[in-house]
């Protein structure tokens, strides 16, 4: 079935089918028109296909992109009210006289070579009826700006990349762009959003009965697109609807009577004192000066950002396209493919502080159960945990910069955690100060000494990782312990993937402790995959992914890819850290 101009309206509903109930809900209330386009085939081998896989839209105005020969001048036309016909010199020309208004008669009508629109191959319905076709050479003309168009696309986007794009792609121009186009089914920048799932296609509705439009309207399929892209981005990550559910119920919570325990009905809790090293002292000795860590408008902000990822990049000076990267271009950082690295024989052994040698899960969920009785009934220390957890995280990004050491981290997470309770404000400081004094001494793990003991026996220099500086480990190390390891140079908060800067100063580091070791000789334990395990791997580290038994790190699945080569995989998977000894005692060979 050859190419036909045809009546078409843009299905948001049948195109979101891969969302969410509530993102297909999201997307039905998208408002759409009818408008004109040319239903073809990219090929001119694929004329006879009676399913034609792309539509290009006719409008009164030109592409909105800014590329040579986006929009083609499009004639003969014919005016329904007079019939008088109009033929200027335009560059496609149509077999019938397309009918449009006697205003829109002697007015330039376009036919958009690009953008390309594609139908949803299991959405695509048959050509029922060849309503209006081009001319034999215009459709080849045709084809061809649509081949031109997609190529310039390319090479324009990479252009907005600026020079870092530039140097990633040497010898751009060298390259047989078609490589990279739709058309092989390979990266595809005029796509205007790409994710997990998407199909990268959309579905329409086609009219070939009733009355339709006349040529010579501007058309708002790009707008009603943008909005849909929109819907996807908001709608598209997994979890959407228990956390639409929850944000329901946390608003009839708030509308309810909440019973707000009296001073009176606070128990009398022994307070512990705590020692502070210095560096803690000082920190402590701020906190009153210091502005809040956090504020009510920042925490409102943060309950928002539930969904970081952000795919668009900023709008061209002359185009209202919006441009959407590609993940591993967005993102250079993120390995495509992670190398497998064997356990080997490392002469150095380097422990992450917490979940590894010391259980800071345990110091977490015996400080917060004391908040059970003065939260919302029905709530669990598991509950709690988690919404700390992700407060800390938020907390430790905003004061990154500004962090002396780990109290302020924690203090103004419980402060926050506090205020999202709703824990009666008479309560709130006894409270966060009861819980530093837990969260601030976690006790070593059952098999922490005696492992340490073991590796430094076979050999082996132990290192572990510092979440802020040297005196936060002097202080959280029991004094045996303290005495048998030594603390790596750049600190590594808990809640921050470790940049390359990191592995850098850690092989200098073991170099000092011994000259011959290698990336390969220095093995890295944790229990996170993304905040150690993975970036180690990148920098030739092998590693050791610690699931310690209902612990909350060993329930998470890191996933980065559909392909199994395509996540990261520890060089050995133990329960604890006496296992961990028993794979190394094979390893004896350490000078």
């Amino acid at each position: 079935m050859p190419h036909t101009f045809t009546v078409v309206r843009f299905d948001p509903v049948a195109s979101s089918y891969w969302l969410p109930r509530s993102g297909r809900l999201a997307a039905g209330r998208i408002p759409t028109s009818l408008f004109w386009a040319l239903r073809f085939s990219p090929a001119d081998y694929q004329e006879d296909s009676d399913r034609p896989p792309q539509l290009c839209a006719v409008s009164s105005e030109p592409s909105p992109l800014p590329i040579v020969n986006a929009s083609l001048t499009l004639g003969p036309k014919r005016s329904i009210q007079s019939g008088s016909f109009y033929a200027g010199n335009e560059e496609l020309t149509s077999i019938v006289p397309l009918p449009c208004s006697d205003r829109a008669l002697r007015r330039p009508l376009y036919l958009h070579a690009i953008p390309v629109l594609w139908i949803h191959m299991f959405g695509s319905s048959p050509v029922e009826d060849v309503m209006c076709q081009l001319e034999e050479d215009s459709i080849l003309r045709f084809r061809q700006a649509v081949r031109d168009g997609t190529k310039a696309l390319c090479k324009y986007w990479v252009a907005k990349e600026q020079e870092k794009w530039a140097e990633r792609v040497a010898n751009w121009d060298k390259h047989d762009l078609s490589e990279f186009t739709f058309v092989q089914g390979g990266w595809d920048p005029t796509y205007m959003f790409s994710q997990l799932n998407n199909p990268k296609a959309y579905q329409f509705a086609f009219y070939y009965n009733g009355e339709a439009p006349v040529f010579g309207h501007p058309v708002g399929i790009y707008e009603e697109i943008l909005l849909y892209v929109q819907v996807c981005k908001d709608y598209r990550w997994e979890g959407v609807e228990r956390t639409i559910l929850w944000v329901r119920n946390m608003r009839t919570e708030n509308r309810s009577q909440h019973h707000v325990p009296v001073q009176a009905e606070y128990p009398n809790i022994h307070r512990t004192p705590f020692e502070y090293d210095p560096s803690f002292r000082e920190a402590a000795r701020q906190l009153p000066v210091h502005r809040p860590s956090i504020t009510l408008e920042e925490e409102e902000a943060m309950d928002e950002a539930t969904d970081t990822t952000s795919y668009s990049t900023p709008k061209s000076d002359n185009s209202q396209f919006v441009w959407v990267s590609w993940l591993p271009w967005a993102f250079p950082e993120l390995s495509l493919v992670f190398p497998e690295i064997p356990l080997g024989s490392p002469r150095i052994v380097v422990l992450d502080l917490f979940g590894v040698v010391l259980d800071r899960e345990a110091a977490l969920r015996c400080a917060l159960d004391k908040w059970l009785p003065f939260v919302h009934h029905g709530q669990t220390v598991e509950d709690i945990l988690l919404r700390y957890i992700e407060t800390e995280a938020l907390v430790a990004y905003k004061n990154l910069a500004a962090a002396l050491s780990m109290a302020i981290i924690v203090h103004g997470a419980l402060q926050a955690l506090a205020k999202k309770l709703a824990i009666a404000p008479q309560l709130q400081s006894r409270l966060v100060a009861d819980a530093m004094a837990v969260i601030l001494k976690p006790a070593p793990y059952y098999d922490a000494e005696r492992a340490i003991a073991t590796l430094l026996g076979q050999g082996r220099s132990v290192l572990v990782i510092p979440p802020y500086s040297e005196e936060t480990v002097q202080h959280l190390l029991p004094p045996l312990l303290r005495s048998q390891v030594r603390s790596v140079s750049e600190p590594l908060p808990a809640h921050f993937t470790a940049p390359d800067s990191f592995f850098r100063a850690l092989l200098a580091q073991c170099r000092a402790i011994r000259p011959e070791v290698q990336p390969a000789d220095i093995l890295l334990v944790s229990a996170s995959v993304s905040r150690i395990i993975a970036p180690a791997l990148l920098a030739g580290h092998p590693t050791a992914l610690l699931e310690r038994t209902g612990t909350i790190a060993s329930r998470v699945q890191f996933l980065v890819s559909e392909y199994s080569y395509g996540n990261p995989v520890p060089s050995v998977v133990v329960g604890d850290l006496d296992r961990l000894c028993d794979h190394l005692l094979k390893h004896r060979d350490v000078a």
